[in-house]
């Protein structure tokens, strides 16, 4: 999608997957050490063989590997610290161009810690049939731009000259918007780190007893957060799950929130090992008892990676209701230990691959809507009009 990100930035990762990330990093990760050539080249083979012994293809995409690293090799006398010595590094896995394969530099590990991606929260759009005009696109809950009142449709007077918000925690300025009804609204926002932020999980109870979930993200906490609002549940069969947001997470956390939704036995699919080696990945907490919710609609959009495919695949291929969205999710389904390396960095690495319970992989083919909708036109994002929650509303009505 066409469009200037205010709220994130948008690497070649997933942001709510990195905050998770970013938990779970020992203090002593990020702590630079005096650099040397003699260190660089550590470096430099400490990821030449990580790469070369756990990336999850043996064969590397077909990747000369050794090629890669022998150039890289080369250009290590060239670097005058650790920053160039790990850009050096960046460049050699930026030709595997997969977003779970990654170096953080110890400066980089170190901000990312202490800033925790410090941002106000919203996202904007450059429409077609509107190409001059910034509509607000995204909010994300529990962000400033959330707990100000922006909403998505409103019109962002001031995009040029807040082409990239601050990113200092606590600077404040002051954002312009037409609202709705064509009103302006001025409004500071001070920045914040996301890891402050409250975790995007939303309940709605919409007519026809249809229940509406949204999730935002696979962080600790949504599956205890999902089952207190399925115990009070009463009368309800169908739901819809919006994941459109959601860039995945914690895997743990998607299996909780998958023994509450589909029944006990239930295939996930096949985590595959670069050995050849495969696991299944079965729904088996018989505490959960039986489903409350039988019929669904997964709405999913290009935003939507990781676990948040995997929802939508097992789902789908269950026949346990259908996918509704725009386009067909991320396609980013692969799973990535990190390790420490020389000089207080950190390497992550794609090391297991993932195809769902038909046997599909969903790494660079996503899942695919069974109902397609249609981009908002320019109007309905200013009104707030959502074609594809409508068309999921519609889909449960005509099953029951």
């Amino acid at each position: 999608m066409n469009g200037t990100t205010i709220s994130m930035n948008l690497l070649r990762y997933s942001v709510l997957f990195l905050v998770c990330f970013l938990a779970d990093i020992p203090s002593g990760f990020g702590e630079e050490k005096a650099y040397s050539e003699k260190q660089g080249l550590k470096l430099h083979q400490r990821v030449w063989e990580l790469v070369a012994k756990h990336y999850y293809d043996p064969d590397l995409g077909g990747r000369d590997w050794n090629s890669i690293a022998k150039k890289g090799r080369r250009l290590i006398p060239e670097a005058e610290n650790w920053k160039e010595a790990y850009q050096i590094i960046d460049s050699m896995l930026d030709e595997f161009d997969d977003a779970h394969t990654f170096v953080w530099s110890p400066k980089k590990l170190a901000e990312e810690r202490k800033e925790a991606f410090v941002g106000v929260g919203f996202q904007t759009v450059l429409h077609a049939d509107q190409p001059d005009l910034n509509i607000v696109n995204h909010v994300i809950t529990g962000s400033p731009a959330a707990e100000a009142g922006i909403e998505q449709g409103w019109l962002f007077l001031n995009s040029n000259e807040i082409r990239a918000q601050a990113r200092v925690a606590g600077e404040t300025k002051l954002y312009r918007f037409l609202d709705r009804y064509e009103r302006l609204q001025e409004i500071p926002l001070a920045a914040t780190p996301m890891a402050n932020w409250k975790s995007g999980w939303i309940r709605k109870d919409l007519e026809g007893g249809i229940i509406y979930f949204r999730m935002d993200d696979f962080d600790p906490g949504v599956a205890n957060w999902l089952k207190g609002e399925m115990e009070l549940l009463s009368g309800v069969d169908s739901a819809i799950i919006d994941v459109r947001w959601n860039p995945g997470g914690l895997l743990g956390e998607l299996t909780k929130v998958l023994e509450q939704l589909v029944p006990y036995g239930t295939e996930v699919g096949l985590i595959k090992s670069r050995n050849g080696k495969s696991q299944r990945w079965i729904i088996k907490n018989k505490s959960i008892g039986k489903p409350k919710l039988t019929d669904y609609v997964i709405l999913v959009s290009n935003y939507s990676a990781s676990s948040s495919e995997i929802l939508a695949s097992v789902i789908q291929n269950e026949n346990l209701g259908v996918i509704a969205g725009v386009a067909p999710t991320a396609g980013e389904v692969l799973f990535s230990p990190s390790w420490d390396l020389p000089g207080g960095g950190l390497l992550k690495i794609a090391a297991r691959d993932f195809v769902d319970s038909n046997r599909k992989r969903l790494q660079g083919n996503g899942v695919v809507p069974d109902i397609r909708t249609k981009n908002r036109s320019f109007f309905e994002l200013r009104r707030g009009i959502d074609p594809t929650l409508n068309a999921a509303i519609s889909h449960l009505h005509k099953n029951k």
